[in-house]
């Protein structure tokens, strides 16, 4: 279980329980899900379907890396902004979401597998390794990248 003390007015976009320190009236984000709601059988192409989250969500594939293989990138089709790039990393299944600056600071320091973003804007999009995240937050942190890109 992670856990860290925040001021009252942060909240999380992506579901992971709020609990209040009646002490100090801080607050706690922990992130307590039992390992089987975690995604370790999630293939790329379910995590391609997880991110369909609309019928503005259309997969693409731009480009062709010989190392990387295909990959697909989610975007809007109302105005073409990605929301989500899909990649595998040092045979991890990976996902690159944009983030709120404040809210992606605060998720690298609490979960080991987010991280900065590969080869995007550190500040806007974080990598998350998708078999160690839990489901709800992994869909709760596609559909903040997917608001954040309208």
């Amino acid at each position: 279980m992670s856990a860290l003390i925040l001021p009252k007015n942060v909240f999380t976009p992506f579901g992971s329980i709020i609990k209040q320190n009646k002490i100090s009236n801080n607050r706690f984000i922990i992130c307590d899900k039992p390992r089987s709601q975690y995604n370790k059988c999630m293939n790329k192409s379910e995590l391609i379907k997880t991110c369909l989250i609309s019928d503005d969500a259309v997969e693409t594939y731009p480009f062709k890396d010989d190392k990387y293989g295909k990959i697909p990138i989610l975007r809007h089709k109302s105005n073409g902004k990605w929301f989500a790039l899909i990649f595998y990393l040092d045979k991890k299944l990976c996902i690159n979401l944009k983030c709120d600056p404040h809210h992606s600071a605060i998720l690298r320091d609490l979960y080991p597998f987010i991280t900065p973003a590969w080869h995007m804007n550190k500040v806007h999009w974080i990598k998350v390794e998708v078999d160690k995240t839990p489901v709800d937050m992994l869909k709760e942190l596609i559909e903040e990248s997917f608001e954040l890109t309208k």
